[in-house]
Protein backbone atom coordinates (compact mmCIF):
# COMPACT_ATOMS: atom_id res chain seq x y z
CA UNK A 1 0.00 0.00 0.00
CA UNK A 2 1.22 3.25 -1.10
CA UNK A 3 -0.13 6.71 0.79
CA UNK A 4 1.17 10.01 -0.78
CA UNK A 5 1.60 11.99 2.82
CA UNK A 6 4.95 13.79 3.27
CA UNK A 7 5.19 12.83 7.18
CA UNK A 8 5.95 9.07 7.84
CA UNK A 9 4.12 9.25 10.64
CA UNK A 10 0.52 10.18 8.48
CA UNK A 11 1.76 7.78 6.61
CA UNK A 12 1.85 5.16 8.99
CA UNK A 13 -1.32 6.43 10.59
CA UNK A 14 -2.70 5.75 7.40
CA UNK A 15 -1.57 2.22 6.98
CA UNK A 16 -2.87 1.57 10.41
CA UNK A 17 -6.14 2.36 9.43
CA UNK A 18 -6.50 1.13 6.08
CA UNK A 19 -4.56 -2.21 5.71
CA UNK A 20 -6.60 -5.49 5.32
CA UNK A 21 -5.86 -7.56 8.24
CA UNK A 22 -4.30 -11.17 8.11
CA UNK A 23 -7.65 -12.96 9.17
CA UNK A 24 -11.20 -12.88 8.58
CA UNK A 25 -13.15 -15.24 10.58
CA UNK A 26 -16.98 -15.05 10.00
CA UNK A 27 -18.06 -17.52 12.53
CA UNK A 28 -16.55 -15.67 16.23
CA UNK A 29 -17.63 -14.70 19.02
CA UNK A 30 -15.66 -11.27 18.31
CA UNK A 31 -15.50 -9.38 15.35
CA UNK A 32 -12.65 -9.79 12.77
CA UNK A 33 -13.38 -7.05 10.56
CA UNK A 34 -12.88 -7.18 6.76
CA UNK A 35 -10.48 -5.31 4.23
CA UNK A 36 -13.72 -3.43 3.13
CA UNK A 37 -14.31 -2.39 7.10
CA UNK A 38 -11.10 -0.58 7.39
CA UNK A 39 -11.54 0.83 3.71
CA UNK A 40 -14.34 2.66 4.28
CA UNK A 41 -13.01 4.21 7.78
CA UNK A 42 -10.13 5.29 6.24
CA UNK A 43 -12.02 6.81 3.34
CA UNK A 44 -14.06 8.87 5.53
CA UNK A 45 -10.53 10.09 7.29
CA UNK A 46 -8.95 11.23 4.06
CA UNK A 47 -9.79 15.01 4.82
CA UNK A 48 -8.34 14.52 8.30
CA UNK A 49 -5.32 12.94 7.26
CA UNK A 50 -4.50 15.52 4.24
CA UNK A 51 -4.65 18.27 7.32
CA UNK A 52 -2.54 16.70 9.72
CA UNK A 53 -0.21 16.30 6.72
CA UNK A 54 -0.03 19.95 6.90
CA UNK A 55 0.65 20.08 10.92
CA UNK A 56 1.66 16.20 12.43
CA UNK A 57 3.46 17.83 15.09
CA UNK A 58 0.54 17.15 18.09
CA UNK A 59 0.78 13.37 16.84
CA UNK A 60 4.49 13.68 16.82
CA UNK A 61 4.61 14.72 20.61
CA UNK A 62 2.21 12.16 21.34
CA UNK A 63 4.35 9.25 19.67
CA UNK A 64 7.78 11.42 21.16
CA UNK A 65 6.24 11.03 24.86
CA UNK A 66 6.34 7.31 24.38
CA UNK A 67 8.93 5.28 26.65
CA UNK A 68 7.87 2.14 24.79
CA UNK A 69 9.14 1.77 21.64
CA UNK A 70 7.82 -1.77 20.20
CA UNK A 71 6.13 -1.64 16.77
CA UNK A 72 2.53 -3.07 18.79
CA UNK A 73 2.27 0.00 20.97
CA UNK A 74 3.84 2.54 18.27
CA UNK A 75 0.21 1.21 15.85
CA UNK A 76 -2.16 1.09 19.53
CA UNK A 77 -1.06 5.18 19.86
CA UNK A 78 -1.88 5.95 15.70
CA UNK A 79 -5.26 4.33 16.49
CA UNK A 80 -5.63 5.95 19.72
CA UNK A 81 -5.06 9.73 18.20
CA UNK A 82 -6.69 8.90 15.16
CA UNK A 83 -9.81 7.99 17.67
CA UNK A 84 -9.41 10.64 19.84
CA UNK A 85 -10.48 12.83 16.69
CA UNK A 86 -12.91 11.02 14.96
CA UNK A 87 -16.37 12.01 14.73
CA UNK A 88 -17.48 8.48 14.73
CA UNK A 89 -15.56 7.05 17.69
CA UNK A 90 -14.87 8.17 21.57
CA UNK A 91 -12.20 6.18 23.56
CA UNK A 92 -13.78 5.30 26.75
CA UNK A 93 -10.68 3.03 27.59
CA UNK A 94 -7.52 2.17 27.08
CA UNK A 95 -4.97 -0.19 28.41
CA UNK A 96 -6.63 -0.76 31.29
CA UNK A 97 -5.35 -3.43 33.71
CA UNK A 98 -7.03 -6.18 35.56
CA UNK A 99 -5.80 -7.40 38.73
CA UNK A 100 -7.61 -9.62 40.99
CA UNK A 101 -5.62 -9.69 44.69
CA UNK A 102 -2.84 -7.90 42.93
CA UNK A 103 -2.38 -10.47 40.32
CA UNK A 104 -2.37 -8.83 37.30
CA UNK A 105 -4.89 -10.56 34.47
CA UNK A 106 -4.16 -8.44 31.35
CA UNK A 107 -5.31 -5.43 30.04
CA UNK A 108 -8.26 -4.50 27.61
CA UNK A 109 -6.65 -2.27 24.63
CA UNK A 110 -9.50 -0.32 23.33
CA UNK A 111 -12.86 0.14 24.90
CA UNK A 112 -14.57 2.65 22.55
CA UNK A 113 -18.38 3.93 21.77
CA UNK A 114 -19.07 3.11 18.15
CA UNK A 115 -21.70 6.05 17.73
CA UNK A 116 -22.91 5.21 14.62
CA UNK A 117 -24.04 1.83 15.91
CA UNK A 118 -24.57 3.00 19.91
CA UNK A 119 -22.43 0.19 20.68
CA UNK A 120 -19.68 -0.15 23.47
CA UNK A 121 -17.02 -2.24 21.99
CA UNK A 122 -13.89 -4.03 23.28
CA UNK A 123 -10.98 -3.89 20.92
CA UNK A 124 -8.09 -5.65 21.11
CA UNK A 125 -5.07 -5.02 18.53
CA UNK A 126 -2.09 -6.86 16.99
CA UNK A 127 0.03 -6.17 14.27
CA UNK A 128 2.46 -9.27 13.10
CA UNK A 129 4.88 -10.15 10.88
CA UNK A 130 4.97 -13.94 9.91
CA UNK A 131 7.22 -15.87 7.30
CA UNK A 132 5.60 -18.77 5.83
CA UNK A 133 7.30 -22.16 5.60
CA UNK A 134 5.97 -26.38 4.84
CA UNK A 135 2.28 -26.60 4.71
CA UNK A 136 1.29 -22.74 4.40
CA UNK A 137 -2.38 -23.24 4.87
CA UNK A 138 -1.82 -24.29 8.93
CA UNK A 139 -1.07 -21.61 11.13
CA UNK A 140 1.34 -23.15 12.96
CA UNK A 141 3.68 -22.56 10.06
CA UNK A 142 3.99 -19.23 10.13
CA UNK A 143 6.47 -18.21 12.35
CA UNK A 144 7.89 -14.70 13.45
CA UNK A 145 11.50 -13.39 11.93
CA UNK A 146 12.92 -14.05 15.42
CA UNK A 147 11.35 -17.10 15.86
CA UNK A 148 9.41 -15.96 19.25
CA UNK A 149 6.15 -16.50 18.08
CA UNK A 150 3.64 -18.07 15.94
CA UNK A 151 0.27 -17.23 13.98
CA UNK A 152 -1.42 -19.99 15.71
CA UNK A 153 -0.72 -18.91 19.23
CA UNK A 154 -1.24 -14.87 18.62
CA UNK A 155 -4.92 -16.38 17.15
CA UNK A 156 -5.55 -18.68 20.04
CA UNK A 157 -4.32 -15.48 22.71
CA UNK A 158 -6.74 -12.92 20.97
CA UNK A 159 -9.45 -15.29 20.30
CA UNK A 160 -10.12 -17.15 23.70
CA UNK A 161 -7.77 -14.89 26.51
CA UNK A 162 -7.58 -11.49 25.48
CA UNK A 163 -10.85 -10.84 23.35
CA UNK A 164 -13.29 -12.56 25.97
CA UNK A 165 -11.17 -11.12 29.41
CA UNK A 166 -14.18 -9.40 30.10
CA UNK A 167 -16.09 -12.24 30.41
CA UNK A 168 -14.38 -12.90 33.76
CA UNK A 169 -16.23 -11.83 37.10
CA UNK A 170 -13.89 -9.57 38.29
CA UNK A 171 -13.08 -8.08 35.08
CA UNK A 172 -17.09 -7.42 34.74
CA UNK A 173 -16.78 -5.84 38.25
CA UNK A 174 -14.51 -3.62 37.46
CA UNK A 175 -16.19 -2.17 34.20
CA UNK A 176 -19.04 -1.81 36.10
CA UNK A 177 -18.14 0.17 39.03
CA UNK A 178 -16.21 2.33 35.52
CA UNK A 179 -19.50 2.79 34.23
CA UNK A 180 -18.90 0.83 31.23
CA UNK A 181 -21.05 -1.97 29.99
CA UNK A 182 -19.69 -4.04 26.80
CA UNK A 183 -21.82 -4.81 23.85
CA UNK A 184 -19.33 -6.80 21.39
CA UNK A 185 -15.74 -7.31 21.01
CA UNK A 186 -13.73 -7.41 17.91
CA UNK A 187 -10.24 -8.40 17.16
CA UNK A 188 -8.01 -5.97 14.69
CA UNK A 189 -4.59 -7.80 13.74
CA UNK A 190 -2.76 -6.21 10.83
CA UNK A 191 0.25 -6.68 9.62
CA UNK A 192 2.16 -8.73 6.55
CA UNK A 193 2.58 -12.57 5.33
CA UNK A 194 5.55 -13.44 3.96
CA UNK A 195 5.57 -16.74 1.49
CA UNK A 196 8.70 -18.77 1.00
CA UNK A 197 10.25 -17.12 -2.43
CA UNK A 198 12.70 -20.40 -3.12
CA UNK A 199 9.66 -22.74 -3.47
CA UNK A 200 9.09 -20.43 -7.18
CA UNK A 201 5.11 -20.88 -6.62
CA UNK A 202 2.68 -18.51 -5.17
CA UNK A 203 2.08 -20.47 -1.93
CA UNK A 204 -0.90 -21.22 0.03
CA UNK A 205 -3.00 -18.60 1.88
CA UNK A 206 -3.32 -19.62 5.59
CA UNK A 207 -6.51 -20.35 6.48
CA UNK A 208 -9.08 -18.30 7.12
CA UNK A 209 -6.46 -15.49 5.37
CA UNK A 210 -8.04 -12.08 4.35
CA UNK A 211 -7.85 -12.32 0.56
CA UNK A 212 -6.68 -8.73 0.28
CA UNK A 213 -3.98 -9.27 3.03
CA UNK A 214 -0.50 -7.69 2.36
CA UNK A 215 1.65 -10.24 1.22
CA UNK A 216 5.40 -10.06 0.10
CA UNK A 217 7.86 -12.85 0.35
CA UNK A 218 11.40 -14.19 2.45
CA UNK A 219 14.62 -15.95 1.41
CA UNK A 220 18.02 -16.88 2.79
CA UNK A 221 20.84 -15.69 1.97
CA UNK A 222 22.08 -18.48 0.21
CA UNK A 223 18.95 -17.64 -2.06
CA UNK A 224 19.60 -14.29 -2.67
CA UNK A 225 22.94 -15.18 -3.95
CA UNK A 226 21.58 -17.80 -6.28
CA UNK A 227 18.57 -15.38 -8.00
CA UNK A 228 18.87 -12.67 -9.80
CA UNK A 229 15.08 -11.92 -10.61
CA UNK A 230 14.12 -10.57 -6.32
CA UNK A 231 15.43 -6.58 -7.04
CA UNK A 232 17.71 -4.32 -8.49
CA UNK A 233 18.54 -2.68 -5.10
CA UNK A 234 17.53 -2.74 -1.35
CA UNK A 235 16.86 -0.46 1.33
CA UNK A 236 17.24 -2.22 5.06
CA UNK A 237 14.02 -0.88 7.08
CA UNK A 238 16.09 -0.66 10.58
CA UNK A 239 13.48 0.89 13.12
CA UNK A 240 11.41 2.64 10.52
CA UNK A 241 9.08 1.42 7.50
CA UNK A 242 7.59 -1.37 8.52
CA UNK A 243 4.47 -0.29 7.84
CA UNK A 244 3.39 1.83 4.94
CA UNK A 245 6.85 1.75 3.93
CA UNK A 246 9.80 4.69 3.24
CA UNK A 247 9.60 7.08 0.73
CA UNK A 248 12.18 6.88 -2.35
CA UNK A 249 14.00 9.32 -1.29
CA UNK A 250 13.91 8.84 2.62
CA UNK A 251 17.63 8.47 4.22
CA UNK A 252 18.49 4.98 3.80
CA UNK A 253 20.63 4.46 0.86
CA UNK A 254 19.34 1.92 -1.58
CA UNK A 255 21.71 -0.92 -2.39
CA UNK A 256 22.86 -3.08 -5.10
CA UNK A 257 22.29 -6.84 -4.74
CA UNK A 258 26.00 -7.06 -3.70
CA UNK A 259 26.60 -4.10 -1.57
CA UNK A 260 23.72 -6.11 0.28
CA UNK A 261 25.57 -8.96 0.50
CA UNK A 262 28.80 -7.15 0.73
CA UNK A 263 27.05 -5.67 4.30
CA UNK A 264 25.43 -8.78 5.86
CA UNK A 265 28.75 -10.67 5.20
CA UNK A 266 30.62 -7.89 7.10
CA UNK A 267 27.80 -7.40 10.10
CA UNK A 268 26.86 -4.49 9.41
CA UNK A 269 23.19 -5.36 9.03
CA UNK A 270 22.39 -8.59 11.31
CA UNK A 271 19.63 -10.88 10.31
CA UNK A 272 16.88 -11.82 10.12
CA UNK A 273 16.46 -8.13 7.93
CA UNK A 274 13.45 -6.29 6.82
CA UNK A 275 14.31 -4.89 3.54
CA UNK A 276 12.04 -2.69 0.79
CA UNK A 277 13.16 -3.38 -2.50
CA UNK A 278 12.92 -2.27 -6.25
CA UNK A 279 12.58 -3.92 -9.56
CA UNK A 280 11.38 -2.89 -12.65
CA UNK A 281 7.94 -4.24 -12.32
CA UNK A 282 7.19 -2.30 -8.73
CA UNK A 283 8.32 -0.19 -6.35
CA UNK A 284 8.55 -0.88 -2.20
CA UNK A 285 8.39 -4.73 -2.39
CA UNK A 286 9.30 -6.52 0.82
CA UNK A 287 11.67 -9.12 1.65
CA UNK A 288 12.85 -10.69 4.57
CA UNK A 289 16.00 -11.79 4.52
CA UNK A 290 16.95 -14.89 7.18
CA UNK A 291 19.94 -16.71 7.81
CA UNK A 292 20.59 -20.06 5.74
CA UNK A 293 20.02 -21.86 8.93
CA UNK A 294 16.76 -19.82 9.49
CA UNK A 295 14.43 -23.29 9.87
CA UNK A 296 16.43 -25.17 12.39
CA UNK A 297 14.58 -25.60 15.34
CA UNK A 298 11.18 -23.88 14.58
CA UNK A 299 9.37 -26.67 15.72
CA UNK A 300 10.22 -25.30 19.29
CA UNK A 301 8.78 -22.05 19.06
Amino acid sequence: MRFNYQHHIVRDLAWAIASPPLLRFEQASCRWYDSGWYQDLYITSQEWLQRLDQAPQALQARLDSQKDRRLGRYVETLWAFWLENSARFEVMEQNLPFRDGGKTLGELDFLVLDKASGESLHWEMAVKFYLGVGDTRQHSNWHGPGKKDRLDLKVEHLSHRQSVICQRPVVQKLLQERGHQIDACGVILKGRLFYPYASGEEGFMPLNADPRHLRSYWLTVSDLQKTKAVANSFSPLLGYGWLAGPRQHHKMPWLSMKKLLEAIKNGDFHLPLHLACKSQEAVNQRFFIVANDWMVDLSQV
